[in-house]
């Protein structure tokens, strides 16, 4: 062999060398954990243990979990909702909703007593009712997104059908963007008062099975619970009388909860309501008698930057995490469940779109 050709063989051989040294390592299976936290982030997925951050994955769907070691994935995918469960990082099976409507949107994941709920909203209008002879009637309609519930049963692997939820009137519950009709004029004195307004902030779940929803300024509660395990998939959800219809409302000022966003259950009587302004509050709002709800803690990031964004909370044993979505921000924090003092952050510089806990 010519020393050129050698000394070609030798530069290769280092080339090579150093490409597999810097190439990205391929991606390890991650298994779950007992109290593992799952965030989501703006481009994916991230596992963290002990406040620490040990894996990442995915894109950022909304996510939730199980008490059987698995974390759940789900999003839009055309007019139905897609769900996958993952048992580690890389293994994951997944199922597919039968149409459930144009312009879709997924926003949260709920777990009880081996059953999921997918809280999704889609579009609807309807007349502007109300005391008025025919020919005054508005011309212009109620515009907003009807707020439902998907259920799917872990053990069976299936879908059940949709729960629409309904106002304490048995109306289509809906959430406006303003209180105007589709003509711009507002909707007038009478028509739809007490309607959800401006967004979906969060949802929770209680022990018992009352279904909690965060909007602009209220905290509303429904009945999806008590059944027996199963009959979901038997019967059609929206002729059990009373079934997912409106049951309480609690107004910000009554609980002084302030501008809540972010909720979460602590029991059948007690929740967690974040507050998004800085420098961020967390309530303990008691729903039995909202009057006597008290504050936890009045200053979740006051040292970081004036920004709105937190919201997603999640009760972690002794802690309850609460993370921040705006970049300037950017982390969650974790504060203690009994004196409310913030004992430290997690996941510094990311920005927290959902939490999970995962629990087996």
């Amino acid at each position: 062999m010519s020393k050129w050709c050698a000394a070609r063989r030798a530069a290769l051989s280092v080339a090579l060398v150093w490409c597999l040294a810097t190439a990205p390592a391929a991606s390890q299976p991650m298994s779950f954990q007992d109290g593992d936290v799952v965030v989501r982030a703006a481009d994916n997925l991230q596992l963290y243990r002990d406040h620490e951050k040990v894996a990442t994955w995915g894109q950022s769907w909304t996510v939730g979990a199980d008490d059987r070691g698995n974390v759940w994935a789900g999003w839009v995918d055309g007019n139905s909702l897609v769900l996958r469960q993952y048992s580690s990082t890389t293994e994951y099976t997944e199922h597919h909703s039968q149409m459930a409507g144009d312009d879709l949107a997924l926003h949260k994941i709920l777990y009880r007593r081996g059953t999921l709920y997918l809280v999704y909203s889609r579009p609807h209008e309807e007349d502007a009712v109300g005391p008025w002879e025919e020919d005054t009637r508005p011309s212009g309609r109620v515009s907003g997104r009807w707020v439902h519930l998907l259920p799917f049963s872990v053990q069976s692997a299936s879908f059940a059908g949709p729960i629409p939820l309904k106002d304490q009137f048995g109306r289509a519950e809906i959430i406006v963007k303003s209180r105007k009709l589709t003509d711009g004029k507002p909707i007038p004195k009478g028509v739809r008062d007490g309607v959800l307004e401006l967004i979906l902030f969060d949802a929770t779940i209680m022990p018992a099975g009352e279904l909690w929803l965060s909007t602009q300024g209220k905290l509303t509660s429904y009945r999806i619970g008590g059944l027996p395990t199963g009959l979901l998939e038997l019967l059609d959800p929206m002729k059990i009388e009373g079934f997912g219809q409106r049951a309480r409302k609690i107004d910000w000022w009554v609980s002084r909860h302030g501008n809540g966003t972010g909720v979460t259950a602590l029991s059948d009587t007690e929740l967690v309501v974040v507050n998004g302004n800085p420098p961020g509050w967390l309530t303990l709002v008691n729903t039995d008698n909202p009057e006597a709800s008290s504050p936890l803690c009045r200053d979740v990031f006051g040292d970081d930057p004036a920004e709105w964004g937190l919201r997603p909370v999640l009760v972690a044993g002794n802690e309850i995490l609460v993370g921040h979505s705006h970049v300037k921000v950017a982390r969650g924090y974790r504060v203690s469940r009994s004196t409310g003092e913030v004992l430290g952050i997690f996941g510094a510089g990311v920005s927290i779109r959902g939490l999970a806990r995962i629990s087996k």
